[in-house]
């Protein structure tokens, strides 16, 4: 989640002082508290693990990148409509499809497994996934070595547990 703070920047224009005023978003990945047991030693252990984010959908995918180029929002819908058919129609083909500098997406198989060789059959085939792989330039956008990236901790807040109904055990009659 993006935080949003206003800075002034001073500079001097013929000798008048002037301020810019403009917005910094400062990207951060939000990550909370989360209490794990080994199952080998049960010890329980605390990790930082993600906040789960809010998912942006392809609307604002499309006006971010219609602030960025000049292509109209409806011609860049129609891009990216394009893409997910193609992609689809290309997995279902059981190809993996390389998209440059933003990763791969390859088709595979969860199936139940048989004692014989002769009893396979795609009947045993009980899902098909989708695996994406980064490329170099996004798993470095991401790499926690580089220094880029900011963490913050998240306030969470308990949401109240709802409360069982207690099933009465009286006949009915």
């Amino acid at each position: 989640m993006a935080e949003e703070c206003e800075i002034a920047w001073p500079f001097v224009e013929f000798h008048t002082h002037y301020f810019i005023h403009f917005k910094i978003c400062i990207t951060m990945i939000r990550y909370k508290i989360a209490k794990r047991k080994n199952p080998h030693t049960k010890a329980q252990t605390f990790h930082p693990a993600i906040v789960p984010p809010a998912a942006i959908n392809n609307q604002k995918i499309i006006d971010r990148i219609e602030k960025k180029c000049t292509l109209a929002s409806s011609d860049i819908k129609a891009v990216v409509d394009a893409l997910e058919v193609e992609l689809i129609d290309a997995l279902r083909e059981g190809n993996a499809v390389r998209l440059g500098d933003l990763g791969s997406f390859r088709p595979t198989l969860r199936s139940k497994g048989v004692d014989k060789e002769e009893a396979v059959n795609a009947g045993l085939i009980t899902s098909v996934h989708v695996v994406f792989v980064p490329a170099l330039r996004v798993k470095r956008a991401l790499d926690v070595k580089n220094g880029d990236l900011q963490f913050a901790k998240a306030e969470l807040v308990p949401t109240p547990k709802k409360k069982k109904k207690k099933e009465e055990n009286t006949p009915q009659g």
